[in-house]
């Protein structure tokens, strides 16, 4: 079993290796992204508004919330600044 904390992606030369928190931004878009796809098929849960089931609407607002870190902490990785 492979741990939590290992990430290829620095070692490969994807991303640099001081970006703190990775694999829990990915977890939590790709978790978003599998709840808002899977809940468009499940018949059983009512929309409550636009179309979208509340499950829907929180895998929104997760994936919303993750990409705007992921991109504030690029940004800022980029530019060679470091957390306070």
């Amino acid at each position: 079993m492979i741990e939590i904390n290992w990430n290829p992606l620095p070692y490969l030369g994807l991303i640099p290796i001081n970006w703190y928190g990775l694999n829990f931004l990915l977890y939590l878009i790709l978790f978003s992204v599998l709840r808002f796809f899977l809940f468009l098929v499940r018949g059983d849960v009512e929309p409550v508004g636009l179309g979208l089931k509340n499950v829907q609407w929180t895998a929104l607002a997760i994936l919303a919330v993750s990409l705007t870190i992921l991109i504030f902490t690029a940004v800022r990785n980029l530019r060679g600044e470091r957390a306070a």
